[in-house]
């Protein structure tokens, strides 16, 4: 696949094998919007950028003075 839209028309000639458990409106969705050269794409990308690090986790690390955060987590193993 080259593109998104490759993709959807894949899923949409093969439905009854790709479409079986899931649809495919978020890849439609996502499709419909433009690409990552896109004005609003690059806005919400930066404002995300800067909250999640440099207002977020790079911020945490540089005020505390760390080098790396360590977390608990669960994994369920079947």
């Amino acid at each position: 696949m080259r593109s998104l839209a490759e993709l959807i028309r894949f899923n949409e000639a093969h439905s009854g094998a790709e479409l079986a458990l899931f649809d495919q409106e978020l890849l439609r969705q996502s499709d419909a919007k433009g690409g990552l050269r896109d004005a609003a794409y690059r806005k919400a990308r930066s404002a995300c950028l800067d909250a999640a690090r440099r207002k977020g986790i790079d911020a945490v690390l540089k005020q505390h003075r760390l080098d790396a955060i360590v977390a608990l987590t669960s994994a369920r193993r079947g």
